[in-house]
């Protein structure tokens, strides 16, 4: 157990944004286009929606590997605005990232800016930090949508180690008023070009589930989302080659217009 638990920090340590910053991005591969919730701009800084997020998991269901999630989206009529936080947590390492997105409508198009400021501690090493940067850009018109982002646009580093850029690229359709389809592609430094795709489907007004397949790395993904109101609880699962399943749950809050 000791050393998965190790083999999977150093996994993290090279590969920052391997996590999902909630269950709807576990149940889906990390996809962003099915549904609107507030975990979305740490992914593309341009999809900001109004509402209050938490989430938490243990990663690969590894007792001494928690992770938490807090985001809240805000919108004043062009403009978005976005904060997260994410923390992991283990005795040999701990990670913090607080995420800052802003966005500006104008017709079909939404630009977006984030940062990132990633802090470090690992034990018995001094700790580190980095404040690395993305670009996004989203386009919607009736029952399609897509949305392309850039992570860490200038290059930051931690520890002296170059950290990864990322392209992400998704598009979505809304098939029909109960389901819609995405499709998206990831390309990570050092890492497999990656494609998935996903759907959602609302069974009923306060029911829906999410199904995704992910390739490079191979990995199906599943979650359910119950409504109430203007308050969502998804609970998602997602596999791994080699590693045990990890499990996922996300509360949501819309806040009104």
């Amino acid at each position: 157990m000791r050393r998965t638990m190790l083999a999977v920090i150093s996994l993290l340590l090279i590969n920052l944004h391997a996590i999902s910053p909630s269950a709807f991005h576990e149940a889906s591969n990390g996809l962003s286009l099915l549904n609107k919730h507030p975990s979305n701009s740490t992914i593309h800084s341009s999809l900001i929606c109004k509402g209050i997020e938490t989430s938490v998991t243990r990663i690969f269901n590894l007792t001494q590997l928690s992770y938490y999630n807090f985001h809240i989206n805000y919108s004043i009529n062009s403009f978005g605005f976005a904060y997260g936080i994410a923390y992991l947590d283990n005795p040999l390492y701990q990670e913090y990232n607080n995420n800052l997105s802003a966005s500006y409508s104008w017709k079909y198009l939404t630009f977006g800016y984030g940062l990132d400021y990633i802090y470090t501690k690992t034990k018995n090493y001094s700790d580190q930090q980095a404040i690395p940067m993305n670009l996004s850009c989203a386009w919607k018109e009736d029952n399609f949508s897509t949305v392309f982002s850039l992570h860490n646009t200038f290059s930051s580093k931690l520890a002296n180690v170059d950290l990864p850029k990322t392209f992400i690229w998704e598009s979505n359709l809304k098939v029909s008023k109960k389901s819609n389809f995405s499709l998206g592609f990831e390309k990570e430094d050092n890492f497999d070009f990656s494609i998935k795709f996903g759907t959602i489907y609302h069974f009923f007004n306060n029911f829906a589930l999410i199904t995704s397949y992910q390739y490079q790395p191979n990995r199906m993904g599943i979650g359910t989302v119950f409504s109430i109101n203007k308050i969502q609880l998804c609970y998602a699962i997602r596999t791994h080659d080699h590693l045990n399943l990890s499990h996922y749950i996300t509360l949501y809050y819309e806040i009104s217009n």
